[in-house]
């Protein structure tokens, strides 16, 4: 499996919408909620917006400013060059706040690209992505209280567990070649809240499908 750079992949596993809710959404790249009293309003962060994250319960979305690009990989998906998380609460108006943590090297480079944004539960944990490589892409935590970041793996998907008993918990699909790399092989992982990791499935090839049925169990949403 290629994975295509640059697309936003959103994962929903089991919420509803309800009457009323903000929900928030991506129109021709500016973030837009609506508000209590019905009116249309934008988030705004004077950039173009990508990578939308909705929590199940619309408390908070994520989301990447384009601070720079170089052209487009296909019509309407730009190659970004750089970039900017921001975190938005319904209970503060969804005004942006600008997440900035320190990414390490990798590949003996700099990177000023982030992507994928997911915030945990918890409401102190940013999740995002780095473009390292054309098949997987490097998953880090930021502690927005602490301000420091982590490596946790190479990742070709992920999604954040909200509600339920395993709340907290990190879900994300990794890819390997076999010993004769003649063929490609999908594992999938579960990390909990307190940075145990256990497998969940050796042969992972629908990665939607394992992270609906593991957090469903518990009463949960992995998005």
């Amino acid at each position: 499996m290629i994975r295509h750079l640059f697309v936003c992949s959103i994962f929903l596993f089991g919420a509803q919408a309800e009457s009323g809710d903000p929900n928030p959404r991506l129109v021709d790249r500016v973030v837009h909620f609506t508000r209590s009293d019905g009116k249309d309003s934008i988030v705004e962060v004077s950039r173009k917006c990508t990578d939308l994250w909705v929590a199940p319960d619309q408390s908070v979305i994520t989301f990447v400013a384009i601070d720079r690009q170089d052209g487009e990989v296909s019509p309407g998906q730009p190659f970004i060059t750089a970039s900017t998380i921001f975190v938005a609460r319904k209970d503060r108006g969804f005004v942006p706040l600008e997440i900035s943590p320190i990414i390490p090297r990798f590949r003996q480079m700099d990177w000023k690209v982030v992507r994928e944004p997911r915030v945990a539960q918890d409401g102190n944990t940013v999740y995002f992505t780095v473009p390292v490589a054309a098949t997987y892409w490097a998953l880090l935590s930021y502690d927005i209280r602490l301000r420091k970041t982590n490596f946790i793996a190479d990742v070709v998907s992920y999604c954040s567990v909200w509600r339920g008993r395993d709340a907290g918990s990190l879900l994300f699909q990794t890819r390997s070649l076999t010993p004769s790399a003649m063929f490609v092989t999908h594992e999938c992982s579960a990390r909990d809240k307190r940075g145990n990791q256990s497998r969940l499935s050796a042969d992972c090839e629908d990665f939607e499908a394992v992270a609906r049925e593991w957090s469903g169990k518990s009463g949960g949403w992995c998005r």
